[in-house]
């Protein structure tokens, strides 16, 4: 498969990830909380190895946003103004493949991780069109 064609996908998933968010925060923040969290670092995720495959870099085999991140920073060094953004969102990655070591998290939890992860899309967004 070609890169354009992996970035294609990434950055959609990425923007339907975040799609369902809005829609699971307008239903039952509460409950979904964990779930959105962990929507808004998949989400994260995509959208950083989408901006890798867009500087050429193809051999991207990480799922950690931070590794992914320093990545991208060392192609860009203007993206360090999303390090505390970055951070707050690696919270929530799920140590296992069930994703149940969360615990709990809170509806204000899952409401800053969207807009987390919306402003970093907006960003990425431009950066990539650059």
């Amino acid at each position: 498969m070609s890169g354009q064609k992996i970035y294609d996908q990434l950055m959609n998933r990425a923007r339907m990830e975040i799609r369902g968010i809005r829609d699971m925060l307008l239903d039952d923040p509460e409950d979904l909380a964990p779930v959105i969290c962990n929507l808004a670092y998949q989400a994260v995720e995509k959208m950083l190895k989408a901006f890798l495959l867009s500087r050429g870099v193809e051999d991207i085999q990480s799922h950690d946003v931070r590794e992914l991140f320093r990545n991208c920073l060392a192609i860009d060094a203007g993206l360090a103004e999303f390090q505390e953004q970055i951070d707050a969102i690696s919270f929530f990655v799920p140590a296992d493949e069930w994703g149940c070591n969360l615990g709990p998290v809170e509806q204000g939890q899952a409401l800053a991780a969207y807009e987390q992860a919306v402003e970093i899309q907006g960003f990425l967004i431009d950066r990539i069109k650059e």
